[in-house]
Parts: C-alpha cells; structure tokens; sequence
C-alpha cells in the first residue's frame, strides 16, 4: 500500500478534445480524445460523450469521505491501459474485526478516457494478516455509470450519490463475511468456480496450490465424483485462496484484467451462503 495520504499525485495526464476530420471535412458529430503532452488519440467519441480528469475524480472522492466525517487511513493509486487511460484509486477508511480476522474496507473508484470502464465506485478492502486485496462485485457493492454530458450535471451529484452508497453498504460487509466464515462449498462447486474465472493455466495452478495452503484441500488427489460432491471447504478460506493468487501473482496482468477478476472473485462470498 502506499502512505497514509497521497501528498503529491503521480503526474497526471492532460486531456482534451480535439475536433476529427474525414477526407479533409470537420466531423460535427465526434471529437477525439487526446493526451495534450504527446498527442496520443484514446478514443473517437460521440458528442455526448465527457471525460472526467482522473485527478477530479481522486479529489472528488476525498471530498465526498470527509464529508461523510470518516478519515482516509491510506490511499492506492494504480494505473492501467496505455498512457495512463484508466484509473483505479482506492481509499481505505478503517480497520474492522470479524471473527478475529484483521480486515480494512473502503472505496474503490475507477475512471477512464478509452471507454474501457466507465465511472464506478466499489467496496474495496484487504486482509492485513496478508494484504489479500478484495474487490466487491455487483452482487455485493457496485455502482457504474457512462462518461456523458449527464454524469457532470449538477457538480457530479450522479458520483456523489455513488459514493456514499457504497460507503453505506459497507457495513454489511461484515455480517456477509461473517456468514462466509461460517459457510463451506463443496469441492465440486469450488473447482467449477475456479474454472469458471477463465484464467490461463499456470494462474489456475497457483490457485489450486493457494487452496491447499489456506483450507488444506488437495485438488491433485484423487478423488470420484461422490466424494468430491461431499468434501466442503471454508469459504472465506476458499475466497482468501483466490484474493491470494489474485493479488500476489497477476502482477504481468492489466490492472483492468485484475479488477474484473477480484469482482468476479467476491461472487464466492454470496453464492448460497447460509445466513
């Protein structure tokens, strides 16, 4: 993780719109989406469409928590895609104990000027016995919306309200990961879980050894179909496994890659859990 505060942001990009010719002929209707400083072209728009700076939406999201009257603990900044075009910056706002696992939860906030993502805001959180990031789905806390002229309207009131919703819901984090420290999948449904993330197979086998280190489930032994049915494992052990192998071992990854992979992980946290 990085410092407590961010003091000074990592050099930004300049964007800006610039207007796109065909055969000579201004296109009324697009613009281009451009790095100032060496003319790279993120993206061809349409004329609805609105960059929002990436450092308005790190200093929107710090106004919006202090607002709220709860304290950043520390700060991520994480960088994707060529020429810094997407934006992942998280805010950690306090520690909380479940079942006597050490846990930080907060805000993750993403942006972009290619159009890969959108504006959202997730729960975003990490295990401090081994700094297992978690990034929490649509299924538990996410809130998306398309970079258009209506998401700036009203001083960004469309963000804001994203913000504090997921600041909100982050206090059901805990009773649902209190049931999954509680609950247990079968060998079954975690190996078709595992399969079902589409990851390559070398990610896949450091998967499997990370749920053998954490729930001490071999799945190289060998075992028929009954038995497979019938062998349960932990699911916060089973969902630390894959925050493991997600975290420390994705760093040739993109971040986006990454991201995508850590919401599809937290799925695990409400599939059937037993409340």
């Amino acid at each position: 993780m990085s410092l407590r505060w961010v003091e000074s942001l990592p050099e930004m990009p300049v964007v800006e719109f610039r207007d796109v010719y065909v055969d000579g002929k201004k296109q009324d209707r697009f613009r281009a989406v451009v790095n100032a400083r060496t003319g790279y072209i993120y993206d061809i728009v349409s004329d609805r469409y609105e960059f929002v700076p990436h450092e308005k939406v790190i200093e929107f999201t710090r106004k919006i928590i202090e607002d709220t009257g709860l304290e950043i603990l520390d700060e991520e900044i994480i960088f994707g895609g060529k020429e810094k075009a997407r934006l992942f910056y998280a805010a950690i706002l306090k520690d909380t104990v479940v079942y006597g696992d050490p846990l930080r939860f907060g805000v993750m906030v993403t942006n972009s000027y290619d159009r890969s993502i959108g504006f959202s805001a997730s729960g975003y959180g990490f295990r401090l016995e081994c700094m297992n990031a978690m990034v929490f789905g649509r299924e538990i806390l996410k809130l998306w919306a398309p970079h258009t002229k209506a998401l700036v309207v009203n001083d960004f009131k469309k963000l804001e309200d994203m913000i504090k919703t997921v600041i909100k819901g982050l206090s059901e984090l805990k009773d649902l990961i209190s049931a999954a420290m509680r609950d247990a999948i079968s060998a079954t449904e975690l190996a078709e879980f595992i399969e079902s993330l589409g990851v390559s197979k070398k990610l896949k086998e450091k998967i499997v050894r990370k749920v053998k280190l954490y729930t001490g489930f071999d799945f190289g032994e060998k075992l028929d179909a009954a038995m497979a049915e019938k062998a349960m494992i932990n699911r916060w052990k089973a969902y630390n496994a894959l925050t493991d192998a997600l975290t420390h071992d994705t760093k040739h990854m993109d971040a986006l890659t990454v991201y995508n992979l850590q919401k599809k992980a937290s799925t695990l946290l409400v599939t059937e859990v037993e409340r």
